[in-house]
């Protein structure tokens, strides 16, 4: 039945050596047209230089920091859930590198950006919702090499707390601390 998830599931793993994953909840192997599921999850000291190349594809340099985290996750036919509860990412160092070469290409993705948000913008059947994220002994730069000269401009010792975060406006208001 709809809702229902008979197969126990549990996964514990290694991330990047160092990191820790976990998964516990409950599947519906057999739910058509896909896999049923519905689990908590979380995240121990995932370190994010090991994302670097996938980061450099939309111009971000990333160095250092980690990842830690718990969530819910629900995905069926008819429902999509992702609530993060809490996350924190820890001595991240990043810049993002705007150049003449990338305007074309940032524009783009600008616009997939906006349309993507619009597109699950209280969509019945989505909830995306974070309770609670924070940055912390963090460094932010942008890098302008399309200016004549080039300049960096950046964050150091950052914090920054998000709560309650979603694409529901019935889930309340957002706040932010910096």
């Amino acid at each position: 039945e709809a809702g229902e998830y008979p197969s126990p599931l549990h996964l514990r793993g290694i991330i990047f050596g160092t990191g820790n994953l976990w998964l516990d909840g409950d599947a519906d192997f057999l739910a058509t047209p896909h896999v049923a599921l519905k689990a908590q999850l979380g995240l121990e000291n995932v370190p994010l230089g090991y994302v670097k190349p996938i980061a450099s594809r939309y111009n971000i340099v990333l160095n250092g920091g980690t990842l830690s985290g718990t969530g819910a996750v629900e995905y069926t036919p008819t429902l999509k859930v992702a609530h993060l509860q809490k996350a924190t990412v820890h001595e991240l160092r990043m810049d993002y590198v705007h150049s003449a070469q990338t305007a074309v290409a940032e524009r783009e993705r600008g616009k997939q950006v906006r349309q993507t948000a619009q597109d699950v913008s209280n969509a019945p059947g989505i909830l995306l919702r974070a309770d609670e994220v924070a940055v912390v002994k963090s460094t932010l730069g942008f890098i302008n090499k399309a200016a004549n000269p080039h300049y960096r401009l950046f964050l150091t010792d950052l914090e920054v707390s998000l709560r309650n975060f979603s694409n529901q406006l019935t889930e309340g208001a957002m706040g932010a601390k910096v």
